[in-house]
Protein backbone atom coordinates (compact mmCIF):
# COMPACT_ATOMS: atom_id res chain seq x y z
CA UNK A 1 0.00 0.00 0.00
CA UNK A 2 1.23 3.48 -0.85
CA UNK A 3 1.45 5.97 1.99
CA UNK A 4 1.74 9.69 1.60
CA UNK A 5 3.29 12.48 3.62
CA UNK A 6 3.47 11.98 7.34
CA UNK A 7 5.75 14.31 9.24
CA UNK A 8 6.84 17.51 7.59
CA UNK A 9 10.01 17.35 5.56
CA UNK A 10 10.73 21.05 6.30
CA UNK A 11 11.83 21.42 2.69
CA UNK A 12 10.89 24.83 1.36
CA UNK A 13 7.96 24.68 -1.04
CA UNK A 14 8.01 27.27 -3.77
CA UNK A 15 4.56 28.86 -3.95
CA UNK A 16 3.66 31.11 -6.88
CA UNK A 17 0.36 32.96 -6.56
CA UNK A 18 -2.47 32.80 -5.84
CA UNK A 19 -3.51 34.82 -8.90
CA UNK A 20 -7.13 35.84 -9.45
CA UNK A 21 -8.05 34.75 -12.99
CA UNK A 22 -11.85 34.89 -12.93
CA UNK A 23 -15.01 35.41 -10.88
CA UNK A 24 -18.72 34.73 -10.81
CA UNK A 25 -21.76 35.21 -8.57
CA UNK A 26 -24.24 32.63 -7.30
CA UNK A 27 -27.84 33.50 -6.38
CA UNK A 28 -30.03 31.84 -3.77
CA UNK A 29 -31.17 29.23 -6.32
CA UNK A 30 -27.54 28.27 -6.98
CA UNK A 31 -27.69 29.71 -10.47
CA UNK A 32 -24.51 30.95 -12.12
CA UNK A 33 -24.33 34.70 -12.72
CA UNK A 34 -21.34 35.88 -14.75
CA UNK A 35 -21.13 39.21 -12.97
CA UNK A 36 -20.19 40.95 -9.71
CA UNK A 37 -23.75 41.17 -8.33
CA UNK A 38 -22.90 39.27 -5.12
CA UNK A 39 -19.76 41.25 -4.28
CA UNK A 40 -19.99 42.68 -0.76
CA UNK A 41 -18.00 45.36 1.11
CA UNK A 42 -16.88 45.37 4.73
CA UNK A 43 -18.25 48.27 6.78
CA UNK A 44 -18.10 46.81 10.31
CA UNK A 45 -15.39 47.93 12.73
CA UNK A 46 -13.29 46.23 15.38
CA UNK A 47 -14.10 47.02 19.00
CA UNK A 48 -16.69 46.46 21.70
CA UNK A 49 -20.19 45.94 20.35
CA UNK A 50 -23.51 44.20 20.92
CA UNK A 51 -24.59 42.14 17.92
CA UNK A 52 -27.52 39.81 18.51
CA UNK A 53 -27.13 37.07 15.92
CA UNK A 54 -30.56 35.70 16.83
CA UNK A 55 -32.30 38.71 15.25
CA UNK A 56 -34.27 37.40 12.26
CA UNK A 57 -32.35 34.14 12.72
CA UNK A 58 -35.48 32.11 11.93
CA UNK A 59 -35.75 33.79 8.56
CA UNK A 60 -32.36 32.68 7.33
CA UNK A 61 -32.86 30.79 4.08
CA UNK A 62 -30.93 27.62 3.40
CA UNK A 63 -30.22 25.96 0.11
CA UNK A 64 -30.14 22.18 0.09
CA UNK A 65 -29.93 21.76 -3.68
CA UNK A 66 -26.42 20.61 -4.49
CA UNK A 67 -27.19 19.33 -8.02
CA UNK A 68 -26.46 22.63 -9.70
CA UNK A 69 -22.75 23.32 -9.79
CA UNK A 70 -21.99 26.92 -10.77
CA UNK A 71 -18.23 26.40 -10.63
CA UNK A 72 -18.36 23.68 -13.27
CA UNK A 73 -20.77 25.64 -15.42
CA UNK A 74 -18.33 28.54 -15.19
CA UNK A 75 -15.41 26.31 -16.23
CA UNK A 76 -17.30 25.03 -19.26
CA UNK A 77 -17.75 28.61 -20.45
CA UNK A 78 -14.10 29.46 -19.62
CA UNK A 79 -12.29 26.38 -20.89
CA UNK A 80 -9.17 28.43 -21.56
CA UNK A 81 -8.54 28.42 -17.79
CA UNK A 82 -8.32 24.62 -17.88
CA UNK A 83 -5.45 24.80 -20.35
CA UNK A 84 -3.08 25.49 -17.44
CA UNK A 85 -4.01 22.32 -15.55
CA UNK A 86 -4.95 19.81 -18.25
CA UNK A 87 -1.92 17.89 -19.44
CA UNK A 88 -1.42 15.64 -22.46
CA UNK A 89 1.40 13.87 -20.64
CA UNK A 90 1.20 12.91 -17.00
CA UNK A 91 4.03 15.24 -16.01
CA UNK A 92 1.80 18.16 -17.04
CA UNK A 93 -1.32 17.00 -15.17
CA UNK A 94 -2.55 19.62 -12.71
CA UNK A 95 -5.34 19.88 -10.13
CA UNK A 96 -8.80 21.43 -9.91
CA UNK A 97 -10.21 21.93 -6.42
CA UNK A 98 -11.57 24.46 -3.91
CA UNK A 99 -9.96 26.65 -1.28
CA UNK A 100 -11.74 24.71 1.46
CA UNK A 101 -10.21 21.48 0.23
CA UNK A 102 -6.77 23.10 0.09
CA UNK A 103 -7.28 24.28 3.67
CA UNK A 104 -8.17 20.80 4.89
CA UNK A 105 -5.23 19.18 3.11
CA UNK A 106 -2.76 21.73 4.49
CA UNK A 107 -4.04 21.30 8.06
CA UNK A 108 -4.34 17.51 7.99
CA UNK A 109 -1.54 16.92 10.55
CA UNK A 110 -3.37 19.19 13.01
CA UNK A 111 -6.96 17.96 12.56
CA UNK A 112 -8.71 15.46 14.82
CA UNK A 113 -11.27 14.10 12.35
CA UNK A 114 -10.54 11.59 9.58
CA UNK A 115 -10.64 13.10 6.09
CA UNK A 116 -11.30 11.39 2.78
CA UNK A 117 -9.99 12.96 -0.44
CA UNK A 118 -12.17 12.01 -3.39
CA UNK A 119 -9.98 12.37 -6.51
CA UNK A 120 -10.88 11.90 -10.16
CA UNK A 121 -8.67 12.07 -13.25
CA UNK A 122 -10.72 13.75 -15.99
CA UNK A 123 -9.38 14.90 -19.37
CA UNK A 124 -5.83 15.39 -18.15
CA UNK A 125 -6.54 17.02 -14.76
CA UNK A 126 -7.08 15.61 -11.27
CA UNK A 127 -10.14 16.94 -9.45
CA UNK A 128 -9.83 16.84 -5.66
CA UNK A 129 -12.61 17.16 -3.08
CA UNK A 130 -12.54 16.54 0.67
CA UNK A 131 -15.05 14.69 2.84
CA UNK A 132 -14.70 15.20 6.60
CA UNK A 133 -15.80 12.18 8.63
CA UNK A 134 -17.26 13.66 11.81
CA UNK A 135 -17.87 11.46 14.82
CA UNK A 136 -21.61 10.87 14.58
CA UNK A 137 -21.79 9.89 18.26
CA UNK A 138 -20.88 13.44 19.27
CA UNK A 139 -23.35 16.19 18.33
CA UNK A 140 -21.75 18.91 16.24
CA UNK A 141 -24.40 21.61 16.03
CA UNK A 142 -22.17 24.15 14.32
CA UNK A 143 -22.47 22.10 11.13
CA UNK A 144 -26.00 23.43 10.66
CA UNK A 145 -25.94 26.70 12.59
CA UNK A 146 -25.25 29.73 10.38
CA UNK A 147 -23.83 32.04 13.08
CA UNK A 148 -21.00 33.00 10.75
CA UNK A 149 -23.41 33.92 7.99
CA UNK A 150 -25.46 36.12 10.31
CA UNK A 151 -22.27 37.82 11.51
CA UNK A 152 -21.41 38.64 7.91
CA UNK A 153 -24.77 40.33 7.48
CA UNK A 154 -23.90 42.77 10.28
CA UNK A 155 -20.44 43.43 8.88
CA UNK A 156 -20.97 43.97 5.17
CA UNK A 157 -22.79 46.31 2.84
CA UNK A 158 -23.83 45.79 -0.76
CA UNK A 159 -22.85 49.32 -1.76
CA UNK A 160 -19.75 50.11 0.36
CA UNK A 161 -21.71 52.45 2.65
CA UNK A 162 -22.75 52.04 6.28
CA UNK A 163 -26.22 51.05 5.10
CA UNK A 164 -26.47 47.59 6.71
CA UNK A 165 -29.98 46.14 6.52
CA UNK A 166 -31.07 43.34 8.85
CA UNK A 167 -34.67 43.37 7.63
CA UNK A 168 -34.26 40.83 4.87
CA UNK A 169 -33.32 37.21 5.56
CA UNK A 170 -29.75 36.10 5.01
CA UNK A 171 -29.56 33.83 1.96
CA UNK A 172 -26.90 31.23 2.70
CA UNK A 173 -26.74 30.11 -0.94
CA UNK A 174 -25.66 33.51 -2.25
CA UNK A 175 -21.94 34.05 -2.77
CA UNK A 176 -19.31 35.85 -4.80
CA UNK A 177 -16.61 33.45 -5.98
CA UNK A 178 -13.09 34.11 -7.19
CA UNK A 179 -11.28 31.64 -9.42
CA UNK A 180 -7.58 31.45 -8.60
CA UNK A 181 -4.56 29.65 -9.94
CA UNK A 182 -1.23 28.95 -8.24
CA UNK A 183 1.85 26.78 -8.36
CA UNK A 184 3.13 24.62 -5.50
CA UNK A 185 6.57 23.67 -6.77
CA UNK A 186 5.60 22.04 -10.09
CA UNK A 187 1.93 21.42 -9.24
CA UNK A 188 -0.48 23.60 -11.19
CA UNK A 189 -3.68 24.24 -9.22
CA UNK A 190 -6.92 25.91 -10.31
CA UNK A 191 -9.53 26.44 -7.60
CA UNK A 192 -12.69 28.20 -6.58
CA UNK A 193 -12.65 30.47 -3.54
CA UNK A 194 -15.60 32.24 -1.94
CA UNK A 195 -14.78 35.90 -1.32
CA UNK A 196 -16.47 37.10 1.88
CA UNK A 197 -16.09 40.83 1.47
CA UNK A 198 -13.79 43.46 0.00
CA UNK A 199 -12.26 46.60 1.51
CA UNK A 200 -13.23 49.60 -0.61
CA UNK A 201 -14.64 53.09 -0.10
CA UNK A 202 -16.50 52.85 -3.37
CA UNK A 203 -18.54 50.00 -4.78
CA UNK A 204 -17.57 48.50 -8.11
CA UNK A 205 -20.54 48.83 -10.50
CA UNK A 206 -22.21 45.49 -11.21
CA UNK A 207 -20.53 44.23 -14.34
CA UNK A 208 -20.11 41.11 -16.44
CA UNK A 209 -16.98 42.52 -18.10
CA UNK A 210 -14.56 40.04 -16.55
CA UNK A 211 -11.44 41.33 -18.26
CA UNK A 212 -12.34 44.90 -17.32
CA UNK A 213 -13.12 44.17 -13.66
CA UNK A 214 -10.28 41.74 -12.86
CA UNK A 215 -7.54 44.44 -12.77
CA UNK A 216 -9.68 46.53 -10.41
CA UNK A 217 -10.36 43.56 -8.11
CA UNK A 218 -6.66 42.78 -8.11
CA UNK A 219 -5.95 46.20 -6.60
CA UNK A 220 -8.42 45.77 -3.71
CA UNK A 221 -8.02 44.11 -0.32
CA UNK A 222 -10.08 41.00 0.37
CA UNK A 223 -11.34 40.52 3.94
CA UNK A 224 -12.64 37.44 5.79
CA UNK A 225 -15.25 37.35 8.55
CA UNK A 226 -15.13 34.63 11.23
CA UNK A 227 -16.92 33.68 14.44
CA UNK A 228 -15.21 32.57 17.67
CA UNK A 229 -17.67 30.67 19.87
CA UNK A 230 -17.70 30.56 23.66
CA UNK A 231 -15.47 32.37 26.17
CA UNK A 232 -12.43 33.75 24.35
CA UNK A 233 -9.27 31.84 25.20
CA UNK A 234 -6.14 33.33 23.66
CA UNK A 235 -4.12 30.10 23.80
CA UNK A 236 -6.87 28.13 22.07
CA UNK A 237 -7.20 30.91 19.51
CA UNK A 238 -3.48 30.84 18.75
CA UNK A 239 -3.46 27.04 18.37
CA UNK A 240 -6.60 26.49 16.31
CA UNK A 241 -8.57 29.47 15.06
CA UNK A 242 -5.58 31.52 13.99
CA UNK A 243 -4.22 28.53 12.05
CA UNK A 244 -7.35 27.89 10.02
CA UNK A 245 -7.89 31.63 9.48
CA UNK A 246 -4.31 32.15 8.30
CA UNK A 247 -4.31 29.35 5.73
CA UNK A 248 -7.80 30.44 4.62
CA UNK A 249 -6.43 33.95 4.09
CA UNK A 250 -3.30 32.88 2.24
CA UNK A 251 -5.17 30.77 -0.31
CA UNK A 252 -7.64 33.63 -0.90
CA UNK A 253 -5.31 36.65 -1.04
CA UNK A 254 -6.98 37.95 2.14
CA UNK A 255 -5.21 40.77 3.95
CA UNK A 256 -7.37 41.08 7.10
CA UNK A 257 -9.66 38.86 9.15
CA UNK A 258 -12.42 40.12 11.48
CA UNK A 259 -13.42 37.79 14.32
CA UNK A 260 -16.73 38.12 16.13
CA UNK A 261 -16.49 36.86 19.73
CA UNK A 262 -19.84 35.14 20.31
CA UNK A 263 -21.25 33.89 23.62
CA UNK A 264 -23.56 30.90 24.08
CA UNK A 265 -26.60 33.15 23.71
CA UNK A 266 -25.69 34.16 20.17
CA UNK A 267 -24.47 37.65 21.11
CA UNK A 268 -21.21 39.07 19.73
CA UNK A 269 -19.76 41.39 22.38
CA UNK A 270 -16.51 42.28 20.61
CA UNK A 271 -15.02 42.25 17.13
CA UNK A 272 -11.25 41.84 16.86
CA UNK A 273 -9.19 42.29 13.70
CA UNK A 274 -5.91 40.67 12.69
CA UNK A 275 -3.82 40.91 9.55
CA UNK A 276 -2.69 37.68 7.91
CA UNK A 277 0.88 38.28 9.09
CA UNK A 278 -0.41 38.88 12.66
CA UNK A 279 -2.09 35.47 12.60
CA UNK A 280 1.09 33.76 11.46
CA UNK A 281 3.09 35.41 14.24
CA UNK A 282 0.48 34.45 16.85
CA UNK A 283 0.62 30.80 15.87
CA UNK A 284 4.40 30.56 15.57
CA UNK A 285 4.90 28.41 18.70
CA UNK A 286 2.22 25.93 17.55
CA UNK A 287 2.17 25.83 13.75
CA UNK A 288 3.95 27.29 10.73
CA UNK A 289 2.40 28.21 7.39
CA UNK A 290 5.48 26.95 5.53
CA UNK A 291 5.03 23.49 7.03
CA UNK A 292 1.36 23.37 6.06
CA UNK A 293 2.10 24.47 2.50
CA UNK A 294 4.82 21.82 2.31
CA UNK A 295 2.39 19.14 3.49
CA UNK A 296 -0.12 20.23 0.85
CA UNK A 297 2.52 20.02 -1.88
CA UNK A 298 3.63 16.58 -0.69
CA UNK A 299 0.01 15.37 -0.65
CA UNK A 300 -0.45 16.40 -4.29
CA UNK A 301 2.86 14.70 -5.18
CA UNK A 302 1.64 11.51 -3.50
CA UNK A 303 -1.74 11.63 -5.26
CA UNK A 304 -0.04 11.98 -8.65
CA UNK A 305 2.34 9.13 -7.84
CA UNK A 306 -0.58 6.82 -7.06
CA UNK A 307 -2.38 7.72 -10.29
CA UNK A 308 0.82 7.21 -12.26
CA UNK A 309 1.35 3.77 -10.73
CA UNK A 310 -2.24 2.71 -11.47
CA UNK A 311 -2.07 3.92 -15.08
CA UNK A 312 1.15 2.01 -15.64
CA UNK A 313 -0.18 -1.11 -13.89
CA UNK A 314 -3.15 -1.17 -16.25
CA UNK A 315 -0.83 -1.01 -19.24
CA UNK A 316 -1.93 2.45 -20.35
CA UNK A 317 0.29 5.11 -21.89
CA UNK A 318 1.29 7.64 -19.27
CA UNK A 319 2.23 10.10 -22.02
CA UNK A 320 -1.23 10.09 -23.63
CA UNK A 321 -3.38 11.03 -20.65
CA UNK A 322 -6.34 12.64 -22.43
CA UNK A 323 -7.24 9.40 -24.19
CA UNK A 324 -7.63 7.52 -20.89
CA UNK A 325 -11.02 6.82 -19.32
CA UNK A 326 -11.83 8.60 -16.08
CA UNK A 327 -10.14 7.20 -12.99
CA UNK A 328 -11.24 7.57 -9.37
CA UNK A 329 -9.09 7.15 -6.26
CA UNK A 330 -9.77 7.79 -2.59
CA UNK A 331 -7.22 8.82 0.01
CA UNK A 332 -7.66 8.89 3.77
CA UNK A 333 -5.87 10.79 6.51
CA UNK A 334 -6.54 9.95 10.14
CA UNK A 335 -4.94 11.54 13.21
CA UNK A 336 -1.37 10.30 13.77
CA UNK A 337 -1.45 8.30 10.52
CA UNK A 338 -0.05 9.08 7.08
CA UNK A 339 -2.20 9.96 4.11
CA UNK A 340 -2.87 6.68 2.32
CA UNK A 341 -4.65 5.26 -0.71
CA UNK A 342 -7.76 3.38 0.43
CA UNK A 343 -10.75 1.46 -0.83
CA UNK A 344 -13.72 3.63 0.11
CA UNK A 345 -16.99 1.76 -0.33
CA UNK A 346 -19.33 4.26 1.32
CA UNK A 347 -21.69 6.24 -0.87
CA UNK A 348 -19.73 9.30 -1.99
CA UNK A 349 -21.30 12.46 -3.36
CA UNK A 350 -18.92 12.93 -6.27
CA UNK A 351 -17.87 16.55 -6.67
CA UNK A 352 -17.51 16.32 -10.46
CA UNK A 353 -20.90 16.16 -12.23
CA UNK A 354 -21.20 13.70 -15.11
CA UNK A 355 -22.69 16.38 -17.36
CA UNK A 356 -19.52 18.40 -16.84
CA UNK A 357 -17.01 15.67 -17.70
CA UNK A 358 -19.15 14.63 -20.71
CA UNK A 359 -18.75 18.13 -22.19
CA UNK A 360 -14.99 18.48 -21.77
Amino acid sequence: MFTGPGRYTYVKTEMSGPMLVGFFSVNEDQELLNDTSQLKYVVGKAGKTHIDLKLNFDYTKYNSDQDKSPFFRYLLSHKQLLNDVEGSTFADVGFVTSRKTLMYISQMPHLQNPIILNTRLVNGAIYVYRIVLYDTTTPYTNLSTPWGYKFRQYMFSENATNDVSMDKPYLVGEEFVGVFKMLLNTHKILYRCEINVMQSDKAIPISSDEMGVLPELDQKEFVSLKIVTGPYNETSFRINKSRSAAIHAIFGNVSQVFFGLKDDNGVVSEVIKHSTSDLQNMGAPYWKVGEMITFCEEAFTYIKRCFSAEITRNGNNINDIKTLPEMVMHFKKTPKQNLELVEFSEDVNDWVPKWYSDQL
